[in-house]
């Protein structure tokens, strides 16, 4: 009860547009955490799981990288092919290496490296590096107070932009040059309101972590600035928010504005860069020192390393996704230990109070791997256990 009370007190303090549909997911989240608490333990044990089987792979890449032996590769006759030569096979033979979602057969490449039972699986297409995922073309076109969601918040919904954002980046899989069922630029009434319809469908189905085909549209960018979807999506932003943020965990992050220290914030750093070399851009919630319940959730493009430290580049929903590959927006920890904030260099401070991974990192990356797994193995035509 003295939880439940401190919850409603924080959102009736933290109370903007956005009360309506948080009042409604605190009440949810509250009666439903005893079962989360449970689904939590185990996302998390089934995230240890993948991250060993993921960091072993790369042990073994790196170890075979440093063998006397050339690593060698597979040409499209499956003969091996000397790493020092690829370059030159390029120019003369397309050639297939054998990675996640490599454009082989399963007779030239085992199915265990085209559809890898670990996050490797979350890099597609073939080849794909992390700061790929990042940028205007695999980004919502609306930024966080857009969208004409009919759930109007004056602050935004950040943490749903994060969520939503990377759910498609994972699960979609878009294709401008194939034909829809039907054409939503139709000018046909009837076919134009049976396209959304299909089109929403989509859009819901990537909101429940289920893996999708996108025929029509090219990237995230160009569905999600269509004006007949846009709102749509800004609702399923909102929703996600809900979900998310209005919990035990985005509320105590909310409460906590005093520094917490250089030990806590570099346990977070290693956790963000642990999740970025698996391929995974987590979310991160954070709190400027000294303002309770001034919270952003972004996630983390990926990182730089260099003499001063360590940077978290920032995928921020409020600013403009055009440049964020160069990392003009980042967070870094300074000698006395303070957590800055670039994206808020032009306020009263750029320091950061309250920092945590989002809740919800784990069991996404794990929901995300299984769908990709079952789809690459069914794509490749290879059994269930590769």
């Amino acid at each position: 009860m003295k939880s439940l009370m401190i919850l409603l007190s924080c959102l009736i303090l933290s109370s903007c547009n956005q009360t309506g549909i948080g009042a409604v997911s605190l009440i949810k989240n509250i009666v439903t955490s005893p079962y989360d608490a449970i689904k939590g333990v185990i996302s998390d044990n089934e995230y240890d799981n993948l991250k060993k089987k993921t960091q072993n792979a790369h042990k073994a890449e790196s170890a075979a990288d440093k063998a006397a032996d050339p690593k060698c590769e597979v040409d499209l006759h499956g003969n091996p092919v000397p790493k020092d030569l690829e370059d030159v096979l390029a120019k003369v033979n397309p050639g297939c290496a054998c990675i996640a979602w490599a454009n082989c057969s399963k007779d030239q490449c085992t199915c265990s490296l085209l559809c890898p039972d670990n996050f490797d699986i979350l890099k597609h297409p073939a080849g794909q590096k992390i700061k790929d995922l990042t940028g205007s073309e695999n980004s919502l076109a609306f930024r966080n107070t857009k969208g004409n969601s009919k759930h109007q918040g004056s602050n935004g919904y950040c943490w749903g932009h994060a969520n939503i954002t990377a759910q498609f980046n994972r699960l979609a899989f878009f294709d401008k040059n194939k034909k829809a069922p039907y054409d939503i630029d139709s000018s046909d009434p009837i076919i134009q309101n049976q396209a959304i319809k299909y089109y929403k469908d989509i859009i819901d189905k990537v909101a429940d972590n289920k893996i999708v085909d996108i025929p029509h549209f090219a990237d995230l960018q160009s569905l999600s600035d269509h004006p007949s979807l846009q709102s749509h999506i800004a609702d399923k932003v909102a929703e996600n928010w809900a979900d998310h943020a209005m919990g035990f965990q985005g509320l105590s992050v909310a409460l906590q504005s005093a520094s917490e220290g250089m030990n806590h914030y570099k346990k977070v750093f290693k956790g963000v860069k642990d999740r970025l070399d698996m391929h995974i851009q987590p979310v991160i919630v954070f709190t400027k020192k000294g303002s309770k319940f001034f919270t952003h959730a972004t996630q983390v493009s990926h990182y730089i390393e260099d003499t001063s430290g360590m940077k978290l580049c920032i995928r921020d929903s409020n600013i403009n996704p055009e440049n964020e590959k160069s990392c003009p927006y980042f967070m870094s920890i300074n000698d006395k230990g303070e957590l800055n904030y670039s994206g808020w260099s032009g306020e009263d401070t750029s320091e950061i109070g309250g920092l945590d991974l989002g809740h919800n990192n784990n069991a996404d990356a794990v929901s995300h791997a299984e769908e990709l797994r079952e789809k690459c193995l069914k794509d490749k035509d290879c059994k269930k256990k590769g």
